[in-house]
């Protein structure tokens, strides 16, 4: 498994130019926020998601991620524990994103698990990935949470 998935990663790389133009959706049914402090992790999920038809938007921070929450309609947030303001806990800024996502389901990707474990954590999102993650377990979750009523 870990080879196809390897293999996948790279095949996306080389074949990102010609995939964005003719399988991005615009629908608010394929729109994917992505909040990640780290650059390269984004880009390669938002790679991914743009090979499956979904159309990403990444942010490195919470405040970021709570504004475009608040400006647009997702229908999924794949969301990191991201830096937390000064003074701000983990738990009060996952509030903050749960009560700013309006019904788009969270789904909280992180390498963080002591933190996205705690029962108040699962509460407030739709579901937790733990980082490393093999791409299909990705791919299988945003496509379950796009399709839930």
């Amino acid at each position: 498994m870990k080879a196809r998935t390897c293999s996948r990663v790279r095949q996306v790389r080389t074949n990102v130019g010609p995939i964005r133009g003719s399988v991005m959706r615009r629908d608010v049914g394929s729109r994917v926020l992505i909040a990640d402090d780290d650059s390269s992790f984004c880009d390669v999920v938002a790679e991914l998601l743009i090979t499956e038809g979904y159309s990403p938007h990444t942010v490195p921070t919470s405040d970021e991620a709570l504004a475009a929450l608040v400006a647009e309609e997702w229908a999924v947030m794949l969301l990191d524990t991201l830096g937390t303001r000064p003074g701000e806990s983990f738990l009060a800024m996952l509030r903050a994103i749960a009560a700013a996502a309006r019904g788009t389901p969270v789904l909280l990707v992180t390498g963080w698990t002591e933190n996205a474990n705690s029962a108040e954590a699962k509460a407030l999102v739709a579901g937790v990935l733990s980082k490393p993650f093999e791409v299909d377990a990705l791919l299988d979750r945003v496509a379950r949470l796009v399709r839930r009523p």
